[in-house]
């Protein structure tokens, strides 16, 4: 009898430690680390696989150097409602990531390269980890789960637009592994399970994203624009919601190349801010939330 409770202790043990990280919907849902050019593109994408409304607020990110097992960094996340289905994405403030939501200080290199390394969400009131990825390799427990991304899923330094998803999006059978593949990037947007011809639009997307500022993003009802950058002090600024109808559109001449815009009329959701001269056009993301 004692060998068979020990038998079923171990097994319960070895359940648990397999699904430990499954007691919410928020997941590491892709990411990107490696890139030619100082690393300047490089984001961690989080979803909501939840059927429900998820505080980010409450969980951090940690980064986890493999070759001691200690956190390089932690990402403190904002006081926002991620909705079911809904992406988050993380970048460096080089405004090379399309969809990014939660911009850092740093301009690049926010991820090390691994061999191995490994990222994890950890409950902030109680320290648990709630999802964890290891990559190029296996560290030591708990950030990974059963087994570390493979070396030969490893995100080229040589190469634009692939890094690690998981498809289909919140995919996770407790097996990094098995549950990530060096795929073409899709930050902000439903994951690919393809590695061909990456990139398609994103290169638009990046050399204009980097002409305006939209802040604070999140915003509870106001924001500035900067659009100095651009070299102008004439704009046309317009606003549209997540269906592309324009809700919002403004001439401006300022002498300082920056424009407040109110809010305050329309509801918490995702917005579009576009700045259009008579030499160039860029669009931010805006994230309304009070």
């Amino acid at each position: 009898m004692k060998k068979i409770s020990t038998l079923i202790c171990l097994l319960l043990i070895t359940f648990c430690a397999n699904n430990a990280f499954s007691q919410t919907g928020l997941k590491i849902n892709e990411f990107d680390y490696d890139q030619p050019s100082g690393d300047t593109a490089e984001f961690i994408e989080i979803y909501n696989s939840s059927a429900n409304a998820i505080d980010l607020s409450l969980y951090t990110i940690v980064l986890i150097n493999g070759s001691n097992n200690t956190s390089y960094n932690t990402l403190v996340l904002p006081s926002q409602s991620l909705a079911p289905s809904g992406f988050f994405v993380i970048c460096g403030n080089g405004g090379f990531v399309p969809n990014c939501d939660m911009v850092l200080p740093v301009y690049s290199n926010i991820v090390q390269n691994g061999a191995p390394d490994a990222m994890a969400i950890v409950e902030v009131s109680s320290g648990n980890i709630v999802d964890a990825v290891s990559y190029e390799g296996t560290v030591i427990a708990p950030y990974f789960e059963t087994i570390g991304v493979d070396t030969t899923k490893a995100d080229p330094g040589n190469v634009d637009f692939l890094g690690l998803s998981r498809f289909p999006d919140g995919q996770d059978s407790n097996n990094n592994n098995a549950d990530f593949n060096l795929v073409c990037i899709s930050p902000g947007g439903p994951n690919t399970n393809t590695a061909t011809t990456c990139g398609v639009g994103i290169p638009v997307i990046q050399k204009t994203a980097k002409l305006i500022s939209v802040f604070p993003n999140p915003s509870n009802g106001y924001v500035i624009v900067d659009f100095s950058s651009m070299k102008t002090k004439d704009a046309t600024i317009t606003l549209n919601n997540v269906l592309g109808e324009q809700i919002k559109t403004m001439n401006v001449t300022t002498p300082n190349s920056f424009c407040s815009l109110s809010l305050a009329d329309f509801q918490d959701g995702i917005y579009y801010v576009t700045v259009k001269t008579n030499t160039a056009t860029s669009t931010q993301r805006l994230i309304l939330h009070r």
